[in-house]
């Protein structure tokens, strides 16, 4: 769905537009720009030979033709809202209204021939339109967002800081997160460089319907695209699936403008993201999600490898993708356990950031098509976006992401992965809230809240299979060991998480009584 920008000329529709485009790869489209090919004449000569009835009919058909190309953004006239018409067009979507005072707009706008109704001196006129428009524009609005003394990036960052449907992951190398039904199909063709003529699309042997309904939507576009299918789950992450696409890339002319897409779970972007950033040593790169723990976890962050005998995730690299599409109509094919093991990484982020995460999900069972899905799912990207924005390369703060994974990594390693991982990670913050409790760090009512959220959701909080020598050996080859040292992300506090060094292992062996039953 798009978003709507109206509001006084001069707000900066266009300019916000053009900064999100240019810094996240958005999709935007002007009306203003489509005016003239839709009418064969500038807007000056609609207004002088025609008059404004005609200019706002033109407009009208502007905004279907916008709606028709479905752009991530669409930047509105400050008139367009002014006829029932165009209002109908954009009722139902998302509309932010950025709001100028008159002097502001009227500095801004200056003097301009393209601007027929606001004159030789714009102030007296925008202060008669803003008296005319104004309960317009907060009747329409969904969003309202100040823009009197701000520059373009903080508005544009508060835009996309107020939408559950679009999220900015910033960094070295920004992109976009796109959430929403029916998405990937709309959106796939337009997210695509216009230079790439060529589409790798990696997907699972479960998936294999839905990648060709994809394939075709996009040769229907006009891209080339070369299907490659994987085994399902992590089998597809192996060292043989890499090197079969990297000789189907090879075989197939790949050059570095072209396109690797990966539609499926956490697996198949982990693989996907690998080929695309070791090819050409770089190529762009999708991730089109179709698991919930895949949209959470594996899609935002950078993270992409494969296994090998030695481990899960011990060759990789960090890649930043060009775009990332969660569509939550794949998640209606998902089997009930699949859907529960990614709610164990989206109560993660309930306990480190965003409790309302919780709330959303304690009082009320969640299903596939549940409404509250698109403020979950994007609530926890968010939470994860926050942090890699600042840590991509776990530095340090994105180790709070970890939260649940020491304890849990540990569980999948001695189970031979046949354990679920966002199962693992709910027993392991279950785990990790006893640590913290016996450290004195949280009372025992945030530990019960986490016994209560957790079971409730249908994951599990007890483990009755290895003993705890087996699983501190497996604790101490965890990645954020220094020195020797288990070091655990634990909770201070609801949404207060810190990484604390663990010298005393019989607190371990404490907490893992608690969860032994």
């Amino acid at each position: 769905m798009s978003i709507f920008l109206t509001g006084m000329p001069g707000a900066g529709k266009t300019s916000v537009s053009e900064y999100l485009a240019n810094k996240y790869g958005l999709t935007s489209i002007d009306t203003d720009d489509l005016i003239p090919d839709i009418a064969g004449k500038s807007i000056p000569q609609i207004f002088s030979s025609e008059g404004e009835g005609a200019f706002r009919r033109y407009e009208q058909e502007a905004i279907r033709r916008a709606l028709q190309e479905a752009p991530d953004l669409i930047a509105l006239g400050g008139g367009a809202l002014s006829t029932s018409a165009a209002a109908a067009l954009v009722s139902g979507h998302e509309t932010v209204y950025l709001k100028a005072s008159p002097t502001v707009s009227a500095a801004r706008v200056g003097k301009s021939d393209s601007r027929p109704l606001l004159g030789e001196d714009p102030l007296p006129a925008l202060t008669k339109l803003y008296a005319q428009r104004e309960q317009t524009y907060r009747s329409v609005c969904t969003i309202a967002i100040e823009t009197d003394g701000r520059t373009v990036a903080e508005v544009a960052e508060d835009l996309m800081r107020s939408q559950h449907e679009l999220i900015g992951v910033d960094g070295n190398a920004p992109y976009a997160v796109r959430i929403g039904r029916g998405i990937a199909k709309a959106k796939i063709d337009s997210l695509i460089a216009s230079a790439s003529r060529k589409v790798l699309l990696i997907a699972p042997e479960d998936m294999k319907k839905e990648c060709i309904e994809l394939a075709a939507v996009l040769d229907e576009m006009g891209r080339q695209v070369q299907g490659f299918i994987t085994p399902n789950a992590e089998e597809q992450k192996s060292v043989d699936c890499l090197s079969n696409a990297w000789e189907t890339l090879g075989l197939e002319r790949f050059g570095r403008e072209d396109t690797v897409i990966g539609l499926g779970g956490g697996a198949t972007t982990d693989l996907s993201g690998f080929v695309a950033a070791t090819w050409m040593r770089g190529i762009d790169h999708i991730a089109m999600s179709t698991s919930l723990l895949g949209m959470v976890d594996a899609a935002v962050g950078g993270k992409t490898g494969i296994n090998t005998p030695i481990g899960k995730n011990m060759v990789g690299s960090f890649y930043t993708p060009r775009a990332v599409v969660c569509d939550l109509d794949y998640l209606k094919s998902l089997p009930k356990d699949d859907l529960i093991e990614g709610l164990g990484e989206v109560v993660k982020c309930g306990f480190i950031a965003d409790p309302r995460i919780l709330e959303l999900l304690e009082n009320e069972e969640i299903g596939p098509e549940d409404d509250r899905l698109v403020e979950i799912v994007s609530r926890s990207i968010r939470v994860k976006a926050n942090v890699v924005s600042q840590d991509l390369h776990e530095a340090g703060l994105r180790e709070i992401l970890n939260y649940g994974h020491t304890f849990g990594h540990a569980i999948e390693k001695v189970e031979n992965y046949q354990w679920r991982h966002g199962n693992a990670v709910a027993l392991g913050m279950m785990f990790a809230a006893h640590v913290a409790h016996e450290l004195g760090m949280i009372s025992s009512q945030l530990v019960r809240r986490h016994q209560e959220v957790i079971s409730y959701l249908g994951l599990p909080t007890s483990y009755d299979g290895a003993d705890f020598p087996r699983l501190l050996e497996a604790m101490k080859a965890d990645k954020k060991v220094r020195g020797g040292v288990i070091r655990m992300v634990l909770l201070q506090g609801l949404a207060k998480p810190v990484t604390v060094p663990i010298e005393d292992t019989s607190v371990l062996q404490r907490a893992f009584m608690k969860v032994n039953k």
